[in-house]
């Protein structure tokens, strides 16, 4: 990699990384890439993407695997054929620089979000413009389905969580608390809780179904960009520019469950 990693994502089957960032050259007319590996042995598979005009902000797999989304500070996403890495459809253009991407659950939708505070619903296979919602005031710096694929949780430098009805686009609640941008949400397997990160240092949990704050863990001395559920919903696993990775247990019992920093 010639340049800094941005994003990251694996495939479905877990056996493919994909990974994109800036190009790390001076010159301009040296475009970042995306770059597929294989995850077994680290290898790389292809680069032979083509490229796009600004820094890589964030990738993703469809559910089936078969296609790669990424987004990019030039104002695009584009769709790969992930074995072939030939862009599928002309790229779907935004008004500002694209910060998140991810596919419904379904593999028929893509969902943006965009430097302007937007969320763009498109459609996978044609391309077409489905829907854009006014959703947060600055960036949007993540969004992601449900396993369901029923409900969205979308993070923003504005410091809000929203929790969005997938069917019908519309706000179901806003989760507040973090003192700064938040830079990712995520849903637990099965859905019944939300985790979030962001400037404030700490990885908050949240009761997807009331809006209510669970737990607020604390530990990271820098702002926390990676979150994800791990295991069966019982580690969550955050990283910082503090330059550590955090393994958060998390207590199942009670109505307030502990969470345990194992990084000592």
């Amino acid at each position: 990699v010639d340049g800094g990693v941005f994003c990251l994502a694996f495939s479905p089957d877990r056996k493919r990384i994909v990974s994109g960032g800036e190009s790390g050259s001076d010159d301009p007319d040296q475009h970042p890439t995306l770059q597929l590996w294989d995850a077994n042995n680290g290898s790389r598979i292809s680069s032979a993407f083509t490229p796009h005009a600004a820094t890589i902000f964030a990738v993703a797999f469809s559910p089936n695997g078969k296609v790669i989304a990424s987004a990019s500070e030039d104002k695009t996403v584009k769709l790969w054929d992930a074995a072939t890495g030939n862009e599928m459809l002309p790229a779907l253009i935004h008004t500002g620089g694209v910060c998140a991407v991810t596919f419904s659950p379904d593999d028929r939708q893509v969902l943006s979000g965009d430097s302007e505070g937007n969320l763009t619903f498109w459609n996978a296979e044609t391309g077409r413009l489905m829907q854009k919602i006014s959703a947060h005031q600055g960036p949007v710096t993540s969004a992601t389905f449900n396993r369901e694929g029923t409900r969205i949780a979308s993070s923003g430098v504005d410091g809000k969580v929203k929790l969005w009805d997938a069917a019908t686009r519309s706000e179901l609640m806003t989760l507040t608390g973090h003192g700064g941008a938040v830079f990712r949400a995520a849903f637990s397997h099965d859905g019944k809780r939300i985790a979030s990160s962001g400037h404030d240092q700490t990885v908050r949990l949240w009761d997807a179904v009331t809006g209510k704050a669970i737990a607020i863990l604390r530990g990271h001395n820098g702002d926390v960009y990676g979150l994800v559920f791990a295991g069966n919903d019982n580690c969550i696993v955050s990283g910082s520019d503090d330059r550590t990775v955090k393994l958060w247990l998390i207590d199942p019992k009670g109505d307030r469950p502990q969470a345990v920093d194992s990084e000592k």
